[in-house]
């Protein structure tokens, strides 16, 4: 994972796995890809999204993705 990604993440709550499955979903991986990378089941991978989801209070990957661009602009303004 991406060192300056990791420390803006960091600050999110987060488990270590969460972060992986953000950083992955970040970098265009689906549930089935993110789940043969870190050999778990796709099941977990939802599992582990829902809970991304609900710590930052979120409803889609989109928003995830609008979180992100939120946290990189604060960190430049």
């Amino acid at each position: 994972m991406d060192d300056d990604r990791d420390r803006r993440l960091g600050r999110l709550s987060l488990t270590s796995r969460e972060k992986q499955v953000v950083d992955l979903v970040l970098h265009g991986h689906s549930t089935e890809s993110i789940a043969r990378a870190l050999r778990i089941v796709p099941g977990t991978v939802k599992v582990h999204r829902r809970n991304i989801y609900r710590k930052l209070k979120i409803k889609s990957q989109a928003g995830l993705f609008a979180r992100f661009v939120e946290i990189i602009d604060a960190r430049i303004g």
